[in-house]
């Protein structure tokens, strides 16, 4: 579990309760403990400071970890923002490791407005949406690489004589059997502590080169 830093975990929860709408009663029955002493753990003036499992009731209410809880959730949420997601995508694509298409899906639009009587609306309808997918692909191919003729030829004759796999099949063969594990966690079948043991085993399949 991360270092504890009481005044950063104070502030963790305190913008949890009040992104989720919750009051300090509604923590109380969380944390299995009092309205008062949630007062307290959350005064930065007063000695009186959550337990482990009140930590564990609270994390597993809102589906993080202790470690998350009592560490830094802002540096954490900073490695999916766009910007770092444009530079792992940016990587991915140098290294040849992923590969791009469009797709299109049907979504539900909503927008919201003020209608005549100067009340707020909300009309909402279906619309197709085109978006770029990126995949691993399974299999090199020759015109992933830059070269001369001839070294498209010496490349062929590789690939007849070793094989064309990448590197990023086993994951394709993982992600077949962990994409289904990610949406029943996300409909709440099983707690984040053994969806993390899961990932680990997952994780010790694959290469970390």
């Amino acid at each position: 579990m991360a270092e504890m830093n009481y005044s950063l975990l104070q502030s963790n929860i305190r913008a949890l309760i009040k992104k989720h709408g919750i009051t300090q009663n509604g923590l109380a029955e969380i944390a299995g403990m009092s309205q008062s002493n949630v007062s307290k753990a959350l005064s930065p003036n007063d000695k009186k400071q959550f337990n482990l499992e009140q930590l564990y009731r609270i994390s597993q209410h809102f589906g993080i970890s202790i470690d998350e809880l009592v560490g830094n959730m802002a540096s954490s949420a900073a490695y999916t923002s766009p910007q770092a997601l444009l530079a792992l995508i940016s990587k991915l694509f140098i290294e040849s490791k992923v590969k791009s298409t469009e797709i299109t899906e049907i979504e539900y639009v909503y927008k919201p407005y003020y209608n005549d009587n100067g009340y707020p609306d909300c009309s909402f309808k279906q619309e197709e949406q085109k978006y770029i997918a990126f995949y691993f692909p399974n299999y090199m191919q020759t015109s992933d690489f830059v070269f001369k003729d001839e070294d498209e030829d010496t490349l062929h004759y590789e690939f007849c004589s070793d094989g064309n796999e990448s590197m990023m099949k086993p994951l394709n063969t993982v992600l077949e059997d962990f994409i289904p594990i990610v949406d029943m966690y996300l409909k709440g079948k099983f707690n984040k502590d053994a969806f993390d043991m899961v990932l680990n085993g997952y994780l010790e399949q694959l290469s970390d080169k």
